[in-house]
C-alpha cells in the first residue's frame, strides 16, 4: 500500500491509500483534529468520488505499471457506466488514455467532461495536450492550433492560483514557438510575452520538465 498527498476538486487535500494494482483503496482525511480513514473514497466536502485530476496523481495511482494502467481504465470505464455524467471520472480516464498514448479515446473522454463542466480547466489542458497526440505542434493543422489556443486563453482565464496559470502560460508559450515563431510566422502574443507571463506567476523547473514529460517531446533550449 503506497499514500499519496491528494487535492480534491473542491480543494480540500488528504492522504490517498493506492493498492497494488494502482487503484485508490480509502482516503485519510483530517475531521474534527483527527485523522479519519475513509474506504468510500468519497469526499466528505463535495461528496464526490476522489479521482486523479492531473497528471501526477494519475502517475502516482499506476506507478509506470501498464497492468495497473489497464486496471485503472477498466475502473474508470466501470464508474462511467454507473454514472455516465461523473465528469472526475470521465477526466481521470482521459488522464489515463494519454499516460497510454490513447490520445484520440482521450479526447473523447475530455470533451465530455468540458462538456459536463464548462468551468474545468484540467479537463481543457489535457484536451489541449491529447490534441498534439505526442507530437510537435509544428506538426499539427492550423485549425488544431487555433482549437488549443482558444483552450489554453480559457484555461488561463479559469487558473485558481498562479501556479496553475504559469503552467498554462508555459504551454501556451511553447505552441507559439513551435508553431509560430519557427515559422517564421507573426502571432499575438509573442512565445517571450507568454514565457514571462509563465515566470511571473512562478514557474519552476519541475513545470518545465513535467509538461514536456506530459507532451512527450523535446523540450527547446529557448524554453
Amino acid at each position: 500500500m503506497r499514500e499519496y498527498n491528494y487535492t480534491c476538486t473542491c480543494t480540500n487535500r488528504y492522504t490517498a491509500l493506492i493498492d497494488d494494482t494502482g487503484q485508490m483503496v480509502a482516503i485519510k482525511v483530517v475531521m474534527g483534529g483527527k485523522e479519519v480513514q475513509k474506504n468510500d473514497c468519497i469526499c466528505p466536502y463535495c461528496r464526490q468520488k476522489v479521482t486523479p485530476t492531473n497528471m501526477r496523481q494519475a502517475k502516482a495511482c499506476t506507478n509506470g505499471d501498464q497492468r495497473k494502467l489497464t486496471m485503472a481504465i477498466l475502473s474508470m470505464q466501470k464508474n462511467i457506466q454507473t454514472n455516465p455524467d461523473d465528469v472526475a471520472s470521465h477526466l481521470a480516464l482521459g488522464l489515463f488514455f494519454i499516460m497510454k498514448g490513447g490520445y484520440s479515446d482521450a479526447r473523447i473522454q475530455l470533451k465530455k467532461a468540458i462538456d459536463l463542466d464548462p468551468m474545468n480547466d484540467s479537463a481543457y489542458f489535457y484536451s489541449c495536450v491529447a490534441l498534439l497526440n505526442g507530437m510537435n505542434p509544428s506538426r499539427a493543422e492550423t485549425g488544431k492550433i487555433k482549437l488549443i489556443e482558444e483552450r489554453l486563453q480559457i484555461c488561463e482565464n479559469l487558473a485558481q492560483d498562479d501556479q496553475t496559470r504559469a503552467m498554462y502560460y508555459y504551454f501556451h508559450a511553447f505552441i507559439k514557438y513551435d508553431f509560430f515563431t519557427k515559422k517564421y510566422l507573426r502571432t499575438t502574443p509573442t512565445y517571450q510575452e507568454l514565457l514571462y507571463q509563465a515566470m511571473g506567476c512562478g514557474l519552476t523547473v519541475q513545470d518545465r520538465d513535467e509538461l514536456f514529460e506530459i507532451l512527450r517531446v523535446p523540450r527547446p533550449g529557448c524554453m
